[in-house]
């Protein structure tokens, strides 16, 4: 791995102070044109809509009320045991609602499929949808079979989403409703 020294990861953090590197060409760690910079925002979190998920998590935790850690304390339970035996049953509504709005979020997300995917290669389901406007004009006479074409790209992008919120759908109410977001 090329940068795996402290001079690296100046280069790969494009300082530049060694050399120039443009910081979206990871092609020395091979991020491009593959799935694995999808997976690595999704388990560090990093995207745009943070912010949201921090606030709504940070609203549900100071409702919880402090009379149930104190009580857990003083059964002779520890901080770890009291947030994994009582805090995190209790947050699994909201944990589930964070979850529904990344998925929805990442799951249509164009800008990222744009960034990681430089030429044809591996496309995200979003990505295809742009394909059958191709079609039109290949074959100018065949409308109605590009409509179909296209309906069917929304549908399949779309169903998805469709069947997580028709089976979380309480949770997503609950998780809305203990965050004590107004809006």
């Amino acid at each position: 791995f090329r940068y795996f020294d402290i001079l690296g990861i100046f280069n790969f953090l494009g300082g530049g102070v060694f050399e120039s590197i443009d910081i979206l060409k990871f092609t020395d760690i091979s991020l491009i044109n593959s799935f694995v910079p999808f997976y690595i925002l999704s388990a560090t979190g990093l995207a745009f809509k943070n912010g949201l998920y921090i606030f709504m998590l940070r609203q549900f935790f100071r409702g919880v009320p402090d009379e149930l850690e104190e009580s857990a304390y003083i059964d002779g339970s520890g901080p770890f045991r009291t947030f994994v035996q009582i805090i995190l049953p209790l947050s699994v509504p909201m944990l589930i609602t964070v979850f529904m709005f990344a998925f929805s979020w990442q799951w249509t997300d164009n800008y990222y499929t744009r960034v990681f995917f430089t030429h044809q290669g591996p496309y995200t389901l979003r990505a295809f949808i742009k394909i059958p406007r191709s079609l039109d004009t290949e074959y100018p006479g065949q409308n109605m079979y590009v409509a179909a074409i296209r309906n069917t790209c929304g549908i399949l992008i779309m169903l998805p989403l469709i069947l997580i919120y028709a089976f979380l759908q309480r949770y997503l109410v609950q998780g809305i409703e203990r965050s004590g977001i107004i809006g």
